[in-house]
């Protein structure tokens, strides 16, 4: 609170982490806090301590692997918060964008519906979308079916799935079109 009140960063954070890692690496909710208590703070965010928070968060995926929730919160922070709101370098955002996808994709596998993880998860197809990984994105999209039991989400799967693969269609057709006509 005084930190705050202050208007003072909390510097310090990521060495307490480190210090309760040592003690018990297989903790999982600071590897969960992390990215909260190392990136919303008061006077900004330095992309050195990101890069940090990034680090103990992959410590935490390394420990526990089996983890959809850690898998979703890291895909999360990694390939979407962290390169839109945080670091500057375009080759940078897009690496980190597609482990982020890794991540989602990994915790998709995994499922726990009961946290809606494979909701969360969705958001690796768009990351590997938006960096025009589209046969990746389709493969997710086809594990992320596969791994799920809840009905809702396998119906959103299946339709943008089916949407995707009208626009594969409309496109060969398209290219078709082109060759024929040269």
């Amino acid at each position: 609170g005084l930190h705050t009140a202050d208007r003072r960063r909390f510097e310090n954070m990521p060495y307490l982490i480190d210090t309760i890692n040592e003690l018990d690496p297989t903790f999982r909710d600071p590897y969960l806090l992390i990215e909260a208590l190392t990136v919303f703070q008061v006077n900004g965010v330095a992309e050195a301590d990101v890069r940090r928070a990034r680090q103990i968060i992959e410590r935490g995926v390394r420990e526990l692997p089996n983890d959809a929730e850690l898998l979703s919160s890291a895909g999360a922070f990694i390939g979407m918060i962290a390169p839109s709101s945080y670091l500057t370098d375009p080759a940078e955002q897009e690496r980190w964008t597609v482990d982020g996808a890794a991540y989602l994709a990994r915790a998709s596998e995994l499922g726990d519906d009961k946290k809606l993880v494979g909701w969360q998860a969705l958001g690796g197809y768009n990351l590997l979308r938006k960096t025009g990984r589209h046969r990746e994105a389709v493969e997710f999209l086809q594990h992320a079916l596969a791994g799920t039991d809840d009905e809702e989400l396998r119906k959103q799967i299946k339709a943008t799935l089916d949407k995707l693969a009208q626009t594969d269609v409309a496109l060969e057709k398209g290219e078709k079109r082109k060759a024929m006509a040269a």
